[in-house]
């Protein structure tokens, strides 16, 4: 590929700066003396194409600083509810965690039956992006609710009077469907259950729902 004999020697130098196992200008000059003999047969525009790239990779090296983080943070939330019952908060709460191999077959049900209705537990909150109700666009087809895997976007179909009271960010719709004139419609997203799959996204009509990032970069 015509980009390999550019990016090749620049990644090379970076390896060496990174893990210092050769000085910085013992390591410039070992790769401008390769790229010279690795290129020069395909012409000398090539070769100084190839040292310029590898100079603006020496000279735009920066390096980030990252704060250490405490895994014993109070912002670490717990993997479970407290509210949740004794099994959730044991046995499922270690698989979240993955630490599944380490419970004793005691802990399991002996006859492998599981408790009804843990899934309200499982808040894994994993998604680094989530979708975006657009709702000037939505035609209400319901699609992406149900493309979604992990059931995170639910419809409803409300009455007007359960809005009137109803959170600022909370939108809806006049509903669409005959039936039910009069009424409103409600599509949410719960982040915590959603695991970022873009499923709804790409089946979505005219780009209703769309992806947003929901937690901050490094």
């Amino acid at each position: 590929m015509a980009w390999q004999p550019v990016l090749i020697p620049s990644c090379r130098w970076l390896f060496f700066h990174l893990t210092q196992i050769l000085p910085g200008d013992s390591a410039l000059a070992e790769l401008q003396g390769a790229i010279a003999k690795s290129y020069s047969s395909k012409g000398q525009d090539l070769v100084e194409r190839n040292w310029q790239a590898l100079a603006l990779a020496r000279e735009s090296v920066e390096e980030v600083p990252l704060q250490p983080v405490n895994p014993h943070s109070a912002n670490r939330p717990p993997v479970v509810s407290d509210a949740a019952p004794d099994f959730v908060k044991t046995v499922t709460a270690a698989m979240l965690a993955g630490l599944g191999d380490a419970l004793p077959v005691s802990a399991l049900p002996p006859d492998g039956t599981w408790p009804m209705g843990t899934t309200r537990w499982e808040k894994r909150n994993i998604a680094e992006e989530i979708p975006i109700w657009k709702e000037e666009l939505c035609t209400q087809c319901n699609h992406c609710v149900a493309a979604c895997p992990h059931s995170a976007i639910r419809a409803k179909v409300v009455p007007p009077e359960a809005m009137e009271n109803a959170p600022a960010s909370l939108h809806s719709l006049d509903v669409k469907s005959r039936d039910m004139r009069g009424q409103k419609y409600v599509l949410q997203v719960a982040p915590e259950d959603c695991t970022g799959c873009n499923l709804c996204v790409e089946v979505a009509r005219r780009k209703t729902v769309r992806i947003q990032r929901s937690k901050p970069s490094i």
